[in-house]
């Protein structure tokens, strides 16, 4: 559900400019599926957004700003997207080992530990932060996403909660597949970022500490004598995105590059690295088609450890119906582990702001666990049908 309610306000005398322009808009997505026997929580799985933004235009030109967020969820018993990937006891054949502990991915959260990582609905603050935005530049402070989530472009898809990439929920419980760069998460910082000039943008943004745990992105906590992690601090991001619609042939382009670094701090901050994480994705429109790529690879903040994802969707439009078909793929090499996802959906926009929409999904996964002395591997995979509603507002 997505609602916009805008309130003016202005100065005490009639006729005054306008002080300041205030919007409310809202999101609400409920998404009926059943569930693997083996997650936590079972549904119905749903997420809402709501937010409050004002906005006062100076008579240079100058706007400046602030945008509040909260969000809550009910999923499959992830942390954001953390969750435990199979078993993998330290000391076994090559398993990972962190102060005599099994080790958290630091950008995934994916870990091999016996503990369940179940976590019940959450909610919070997700965005609080103020901004400038001038002729050639603008500047963010506070709460909120990262100059890498800011530039990307998310693929084409009839769904919001059901994805094949970064879903919000995953009633499945198989799907750890994002091309999302989230190192810094939704922690204080500071985002500066060019405005678009020949299709291009350029962005930046600092983030002192990124040991957050919030409803999108969470950074795990030690478990003591199961669960070692660590968190990011002091992460620097870089960003560049390109868009424009060429005239004659009428095809629009979009295309992004990201990259991100910072320093590992915590409990067990010794035995985990610095992480990075680099990601990109382009997209074709044209017409009622619109297809689209994207990929990420990370270190997961441990020595010889790669976390990587890869993304492709397809979607087509027709009336008030939109269509999408998508694919994902997502290696660990920290926990041994691979996820892949196929989905095809299709919703209806209705003028009331309803959205329904119905779809199939595979999810399938490749886990370690134990057998005797050494590590084995077990699959399992499964197939869904699913119903999603939402109200746009």
């Amino acid at each position: 559900m997505t609602a916009t309610l805008g309130v003016t306000l202005t100065g005490p005398l009639a006729g005054a400019q306008p002080v300041l322009d205030m919007n409310v808009s809202g999101e609400i997505d409920w998404v009926a599926a059943s569930a693997s026997s083996d997650v936590p929580r079972s549904g119905p799985y749903g997420d809402a957004r709501f937010s409050l933004s004002g906005e006062h235009i100076r008579d240079d030109g100058v706007r400046i700003g602030l945008i509040l967020g909260v969000r809550a969820r009910n999923d499959s018993g992830r942390r954001g997207t953390a969750r435990p990937a199979g078993d993998c006891p330290p000391g076994l054949d090559d398993c990972p080992v962190a102060g005599g502990l099994a080790p958290a991915g630091l950008f995934s959260g994916l870990h091999a530990a016996s503990v369940m990582d179940a976590a019940g609905p959450r909610a919070g603050l997700e965005t609080a932060s103020v901004y400038v935005r001038a002729h050639l530049w603008e500047a963010e402070l506070g709460y909120g996403a990262g100059a890498a989530v800011q530039e990307a472009s998310a693929l084409p898809g009839a769904m919001r909660l059901m994805r094949a990439d970064g879903p919000l929920v995953d009633p499945s419980g198989r799907n750890f597949v994002s091309t999302a760069n989230t190192l810094s998460g939704h922690a204080p910082k500071l985002t500066v970022r060019s405005r678009r000039l020949i299709g291009l943008r350029f962005a930046a943004s600092y983030t002192p500490d990124g040991d957050v745990c919030l409803v999108t992105v969470c950074r795990l906590s030690p478990v003591p004598g199961a669960l070692a992690a660590a968190s990011p601090e002091h992460v620097v991001e870089g960003a560049v995105s390109f868009e424009h619609r060429f005239a004659q042939s009428g095809t629009r382009w979009r295309a992004f590059v990201t990259a991100a670094h910072g320093s590992v701090t915590g409990e067990f901050a010794s035995d985990y690295r610095d992480p990075w994480v680099v990601s990109g994705g382009v997209q074709r429109e044209q017409g009622a088609w619109a297809v689209g790529a994207s990929a990420l690879a990370s270190n997961d903040g441990f020595a010889g450890a790669r976390y990587r994802a890869q993304a492709v969707s397809a979607s087509y439009e027709r009336g008030d119906w939109l269509f999408s078909a998508e694919l994902g793929q997502a290696q660990s090499s920290l926990v041994h582990a691979r996820s892949r996802s196929a989905l095809i959906a299709a919703s209806r926009y209705f003028e009331t702001g309803v959205v329904l929409g119905f779809g199939w999904s595979h999810t399938e996964a490749v886990l370690p666990l134990p057998d005797g002395p050494v590590r084995a591997r077990a699959r399992d995979a499964g197939s869904q049908v699913f119903l999603e509603a939402g109200l746009r507002f």
